[in-house]
């Protein structure tokens, strides 16, 4: 029997190990492994499109075949935009629906053809469906280390935030729908931000906040009765605000699943 169920894990930065592990946590807690009706949300900087070039992206994206579940991947900060991948290799690549057999996620995706169980959300914000509940999917951030990145000649990605039609886009949707059941983005309103784990390497007032701001007008415009995000390497569950839903940051060594927090099992990790 298909058991449909979703986990949400934060940043893995590029290291299957942390996936791996969960896999294994399952056996160790009782639960039945991972099925093809499973799915995996990773919220952001997975390290997937890290690499844009097929050949040097292989080792790492072939890893993800080895479990029997799907994966869909909302875009961080640290990774191209798979919009951009696909008009780069336009044959690899597919803009498809989920198919109907993998009915616990419903939506508009990018599908890379030599991985068919990973399934990129779009580059813009983009309502989804995730066990029927109505789902707001809002992908990016900045890159806090950016002058770092282009000076020592790392990967840094122009695009990595929205521009100002896509973020027009998600006021229309927000302001249209008025209420979610989940929102899941890689960073986080600008009222959340954890200032204690801000890099102490790197001078706040060189950092481009548009995202946050902006995620902060989302949160005012609109109402959900859960918000997850990663980019901050902590997981940590916030003190509900009158009148805000709740917001849980995420990151690698910690996992939810959906069911858990729809019952408020926000700290029965796995």
């Amino acid at each position: 029997m298909y058991q449909n169920r979703i986990f949400f894990i934060g940043d893995i930065h590029g290291q299957f190990q942390w996936v791996q592990a969960f896999a294994a946590r399952l056996a160790a807690c009782g639960q039945a492994p991972l099925d093809e009706s499973d799915w995996i949300v990773l919220l952001g900087d997975s390290g997937l499109n890290y690499w844009t070039e097929p050949k040097r992206a292989r080792s790492f994206k072939q890893k993800f075949t080895t479990l029997p579940c799907n994966f869909f991947i909302v875009r961080g900060n640290h990774e191209e935009r798979a919009e951009n991948v696909t008009k780069m290799y336009p044959e690899n690549w597919n803009k498809i629906m989920i198919p109907s057999k993998c009915n616990a996620i419903q939506g508009l995706v990018f599908q890379e053809l030599a991985y068919p169980n990973i399934y990129y959300a779009l580059d813009q914000p983009s309502v989804y469906y995730l066990k029927g509940y109505k789902t707001f999917v809002i992908p990016g951030a900045y890159s806090a280390d950016k002058p770092y990145r282009i000076a020592n000649g790392l990967e840094w990605f122009a695009s990595e935030q929205l521009s100002d039609a896509e973020q027009a886009m998600g006021r229309q949707i927000a302001y249209a729908n008025q209420h979610f059941d989940f929102i899941l983005s890689h960073t986080c309103p600008s009222e959340y931000e954890p200032t204690d784990l801000y890099l102490p390497m790197i001078d706040q007032s060189t950092v481009n906040k548009t995202t946050e701001w902006y995620l902060n007008d989302i949160n005012h415009i609109t109402k959900s009765n859960f918000w997850l995000f990663g980019h901050y390497h902590q997981f940590r569950v916030y003190p509900i605000h009158p009148g805000d839903g709740q917001k849980i940051m995420m990151f690698n060594d910690k996992v939810l699943e959906m069911d858990n927090i729809l019952k408020g099992n926000y700290w029965e990790t796995i």
